[in-house]
């Protein structure tokens, strides 16, 4: 039977009216080695069939078919294991431009090949190994730093506190331009570069260095508190030099002026003032339409889960969050790694206060990449189609609802209505 419990219900009573059952649905087989019994073995995805194929797990006839176009025969030769890792990063990193990750490879005097770099996630690294392995690589130690580094300490975010900045896929010459950081823009540090830059994610999600003197660092505390307060967003250039306001920036609201201006607060502690129809107040809560949006998602629950479905009669992970978002007027892609590079990201694998009511999820598979979408409610409460059905699943390990797959495969937040 299909349940339909909107979140309008407190948590605590929603919870209290959920079936045991619903807290503990067979495991996705993402993550497991064996297909789970909800699913039908000859059933494909991505390319695979779900029980493997000519007596070789799903896993094996993967990355044989990965590894063909590189290596025919699988046997690595170390001297092109630069080449190997190249073709690992643009098949198997969903995008460096949102996924953290750079590698590289040298071959010690007893042969153990000695993996070096830095991944944001520690699947990265691990498939890695895993691929190497595959190519017959049996000696490998895995040094590849875990972002966002242990040398930042507490001072893991930061606040761009300049008109603008131009970030790069590298700290030195030669170097692509990514994006551009405005005056406030929030972003998530990773770790120190060469050249005094910071590589960072932006608040678009984009993985690139920034100029260390262009970016405030702060604690989690401060840099919440600036995510949580009332925004003005600038429609039009205000002032000049280097201290002007872009037009596209949001600002802390500070108050109004005795002219009913809007008073700002910059990174720097200091207040501007903004005439009012030059600017507009960003509403801080969930609006009407990413509440739809969740309502819409609920009708969905106890439905169950088919590859590639859209509606109550069956739906998988992406068509869940593409159809509730599509009841608000909403067009997102179709599948949940195209669904990732939509939206402001406001979450990470390591920080999590500022999620809200219509923020999209997006989780790591076994691979390392987007495998699994769902769509934030309230209080670490999801609701996701996965283990069978639509079903409501929670972060908070104290919960009936808490699935530690998820927790831990967690990757970032998007939230993609203001």
């Amino acid at each position: 039977m299909r349940r339909s419990l909107f979140f309008a219900v407190p948590l605590i009573a929603l919870q209290a009216v959920l079936p045991a059952a619903a807290a503990a649905p067979a495991q996705d087989t993402e993550e497991t080695s064996a297909v789970s019994s909800s699913v039908d073995p000859n059933e494909i995805r991505r390319g695979v069939r779900m029980g493997g194929e000519h007596g070789k797990t799903r896993e094996q006839v993967y990355y044989e078919r990965l590894l063909a176009p590189v290596e025919p025969d699988f046997i690595g030769k170390p001297e092109r294991l630069p080449h190997y890792i190249k073709y690992f990063r643009l098949s198997l990193i969903n995008d460096p431009k949102i996924i953290a990750f750079d590698a590289d490879a040298t071959v010690a005097d007893d042969g153990t090949v000695v993996l070096s770099g830095y991944s944001g996630f520690k699947e990265n690294a691990a498939t890695l190994e895993k691929f190497l392995t595959y190519l017959g690589f049996t000696s490998i130690e895995n040094n590849i730093e875990q972002l966002p580094s242990e040398s930042l300490g507490d001072t893991r975010y930061g606040i761009v506190d300049v008109t603008h900045v131009i970030t790069y896929d590298q700290p030195e010459e030669p170097r692509e331009q990514m994006t551009n950081a405005l005056l406030g823009d929030h972003v998530f540090l990773l770790m120190e570069g060469a050249n005094h830059t910071y590589l960072c994610n932006t608040a678009e999600g984009y993985v690139s260095f920034m100029d260390a003197s262009a970016v405030r660092p702060v604690g989690g505390e401060e840099f919440t508190a600036w995510l949580e307060a009332p925004k003005v967003a600038v429609l039009s250039d205000q002032g000049e030099g280097e201290r002007r306001i872009p037009a596209g920036a949001r600002l802390p609201l500070a108050g109004l002026t005795d002219e009913g201006d809007y008073s700002v607060r910059l990174p720097d502690g200091s207040i501007r003032s903004i005439p009012s129809d030059a600017a507009e107040i960003i509403p801080t809560g969930p609006g009407d339409r990413a509440s739809t949006a969740m309502k819409t998602a609920q009708t969905f629950l106890g439905s169950d889960y088919v590859w590639g479905g859209k509606t109550t009669d069956g739906v998988d992970c992406s068509g869940l969050v593409q159809s509730s978002y599509r009841a608000a007027g909403v067009n997102l892609a179709r599948d949940a790694y195209q669904q990732a590079y939509g939206g402001e990201l406001v979450g990470t694998r390591w920080y999590r206060d500022h999620l809200r009511g219509g923020d999209t999820l997006y989780f790591l598979g076994r691979s390392g990449r987007i495998t699994h979408t769902a769509l934030y409610l309230a209080d670490n409460v999801f609701i996701e189609a996965s283990g069978g059905s639509v079903r409501l699943t929670s972060f908070d390990p104290a919960s009936d609802l808490y699935r530690e797959v998820r927790d831990r495969g967690f990757c970032f937040a998007k939230r993609v209505i203001p």
